[in-house]
């Protein structure tokens, strides 16, 4: 939490309050962070001896704002003796000369002003401000009941992004990554106090099978591990997430029904392994299953293009089999945003560590509070529960909003957002309603904003 200085200023004339404000806000910009100016005691004195009441605490751009409102509609001209036609509750004319004592006492209160705001400067404050995430290296993960905790029995709460790219840019002659992976790059997640990153993976790029030799294989293999490895030494862990799969191709696609036992298993026994000791990674071992049967997804299955899927049970034993026991999300059917077979078919895990994931998008079936409540609410009471892709298609806010303040008050532990690229909102695309940023300098989009001030009000 980010201390925010406080001015508190004694209600007195406009004078004092109006300069107790130009302080502030100088203050602010000499030390680089906001500061919060209140106003406290029983009255502030307009011109023509209008006298307003002032509710303690009530912050500086409030009394402000009404102040300026009563003036603007008190009548000039009248006499000391005539009452202006005031309609604003706790207002009203003094009629009296201003006594020495109340000189003194305003005279006090500007003394009293200086001495606040110097003391705003040296106490810090209780309000929370933008919080970014420490650049302070990672600590492993394990899961707790319903929480994941680190290695001092800390709560995390994972706010993510997706950077999408190295799911297809190794198969179309880009490299690695679309976008910049440098130090600059993450010192912009971490200003949007983001603390986890999912990375979509393309198993042959992975496996290095009949690609392009320079973007795959080992090439491959390196660029991610050293990604993952300057991310958690800047705060933010990695989700690896099993995004594009081919069976039976030279290359991997998005659509298919689930894992495969040809390409999915080996790729997860050399990613397990070669992460096995990283605190920083959670496994996800598939994107979207969808299209197939609870025992399918559990267990496996032959499929009708001719190919063997792999379960979620052998997904799970492939990366246990390597002494990895990090956490693992496992993502319902209907392109992971059906949570049903997590209450009645989960796999068994030595570790004890998996995590229930959820896809959601505006266009999908349950997409309001009491929707998530019966669907969603069940999972999260049994396990912990992280949302691996959030995105619309429009660009709005309301319901990418609605839920991240949904899961923080119903147990979720974690919401990462489609995606953290530069596709435009909107674009036409697929997903070029959820574009975050519009340049890789980040400026975001006004659906990237929304979720980044939403990151920023959260605890680091």
């Amino acid at each position: 939490m980010v201390a925010v200085p406080v001015v508190v200023v004694p209600a007195a004339t406009v004078r004092v309050v109006i300069v107790a404000g130009v302080v502030g806000f100088g203050m602010g910009i000499v030390i680089g962070a906001p500061v919060v100016v209140v106003v406290v005691g029983a009255e502030v004195v307009l011109p023509g001896r209008v006298v307003c009441g002032v509710p303690d605490g009530r912050p500086l751009v409030l009394v402000l704002v009404a102040l300026v409102h009563v003036f603007h509609h008190t009548p000039r001209g009248y006499s000391t003796g005539d009452a202006p036609p005031l309609d604003t509750p706790g207002c009203r004319v003094d009629h009296e000369p201003m006594q020495q004592t109340s000189r003194i006492r305003r005279s006090v209160a500007t003394g009293l002003t200086v001495i606040a705001v110097v003391v705003g400067v040296l106490v810090p404050a209780t309000t929370a401000s933008a919080a970014t995430t420490p650049a302070v290296p990672v600590t492993a993960l394990r899961v707790s009941g319903t929480v994941m905790v680190d290695t001092a029995g800390k709560a995390v709460k994972l706010r993510g992004v997706n950077r999408s790219g190295t799911e297809y840019n190794c198969q179309q002659g880009g490299g690695v990554f679309s976008g910049p992976t440098d130090q600059a790059s993450i010192d912009l997640l971490r200003s949007w106090n983001v603390n986890a990153v999912r990375i979509p993976l393309n198993e042959h790029c992975w496996l290095g099978i009949d690609w392009a030799p320079q973007s795959t294989g080992e090439p491959y293999r390196a660029a991610i591990q050293d990604y993952v490895n300057r991310l958690a030494a800047n705060g933010i862990r990695s989700i690896l997430d099993l995004h594009f799969t081919g069976p039976k191709a030279i290359w991997g696609e998005q659509q298919k029904e689930m894992a495969n036992t040809t390409y999915s298993l080996p790729f997860w026994t050399s990613v397990a392994s070669r992460f096995a000791t990283s605190p920083a990674v959670l496994y996800e071992p598939f994107n979207e299953p969808h299209d197939i049967s609870v025992d399918c997804w559990r267990n496996g299955c032959w499929m009708p293009e001719g190919w063997q899927a792999a379960g979620y049970q052998q997904l799970v034993s492939t990366i246990r089999a390597t002494g990895a026991e990090q956490p693992i999300i496992v993502n319902g059917l209907d392109w992971g945003h059906d949570m049903s077979p997590l209450t009645t078919a989960m796999p068994t895990d030595p570790a004890n560590a998996l995590v229930a994931g959820q896809h959601l998008y505006n266009f999908k079936r349950c997409v309001t509070a009491s929707c998530w409540s019966s669907q969603f609410g069940p999972v999260a009471a049994k396990m912990p529960m992280v949302a691996g892709e959030i995105g619309v298609n429009d660009c709005s806010t309301a319901m990418p909003l609605a839920f991240m303040r949904w899961m923080d008050a119903n147990g979720g532990d974690g919401y990462v957002f489609w995606n953290f690229g530069v596709s435009g909102c909107p674009d036409g695309g697929q997903y070029g309603g959820s574009a975050l940023i519009s340049d890789w300098n980040g400026t975001p989009t006004p659906y990237g904003d929304a979720v980044r001030q939403y990151f920023l009000s959260r605890p680091v």
